[in-house]
């Protein structure tokens, strides 16, 4: 398709494929964390798994999808992703929180 767009003269084609980061919060306290964070109302009655929301998410514009029981993941813009992971880890103290990066 890149290649065929390409071939339109005045066309111009930009891969825009690694301009979102996707953090996945999981676990028991992970509606509660994100709670601190969000207006979205995270009730299970609200908020039911396979649902997703557009957003402000630890001041950072983003999507909320609930993809299990105690599972979220968050999807931020790449240039914003920093701020949302430090400020996640800051608010995740009293929870515990740990960070890790999946393979």
């Amino acid at each position: 398709v890149a290649s065929a767009l390409a071939a339109i003269p005045g066309a111009s084609v930009v891969e825009q494929g690694d301009g979102r980061t996707v953090f996945s919060l999981a676990g028991p306290d992970s509606r509660a964390l994100l709670a601190k964070c969000t207006a979205l109302d995270l009730h299970p009655d609200a908020f039911a798994i396979g649902r997703s929301a557009n957003a402000l998410v630890c001041h950072v514009g983003g999507n909320v999808a609930r993809v299990a029981r105690d599972t979220y993941e968050i999807t931020v813009m790449r240039s914003f992703a920093a701020s949302f992971f430090s400020e996640i880890c800051l608010l995740g103290r009293e929870f515990g929180l740990s960070a890790g990066f999946a393979d």
